[in-house]
């Protein structure tokens, strides 16, 4: 019994001065680990405790290139005032749903009815 008692205290001495020298010694990797750390400029990562798991990369410069030039809208074209008819827009609306790839069987039943 007292000699395990004495093999304890060695190995948790062993232990202990293992734990300090890796105490001491870790600063000194660290400050090697960042001398060969590589930068970028003008992005960082900043761990949140809301969203540890999210790097937000925030533009620190205006778009090099211009906006591409849009066209203007005739907002005064008349069919943009006109009633549409109930059935054509049913009809347009089933053909652009059937259009959607994650559909597997189109619905052939609108709801309108025929005339």
């Amino acid at each position: 019994m007292a000699d395990i008692r004495k093999t304890a205290k060695v190995v948790l001495r062993v232990l202990a001065l293992v734990g300090l020298q890796l105490m001491l010694l870790n600063p000194a990797q660290a400050d090697q680990e960042e001398a060969n750390r590589l930068a970028v400029e003008g992005i960082s990562a900043s761990l949140g405790e809301d969203e540890p798991r999210v790097l937000y990369i925030l533009p620190w410069q205006a778009p090099s290139l211009p906006k591409r030039p849009r066209a203007d809208l005739n907002d005064e074209a008349p069919e943009l005032v006109r009633p549409v008819d109930p059935v054509v827009l049913e009809r347009h609306r089933l053909f652009r749903e059937n259009l959607n790839p994650l559909i597997l069987s189109p619905v052939g039943d609108s709801g309108l009815a025929e005339q």
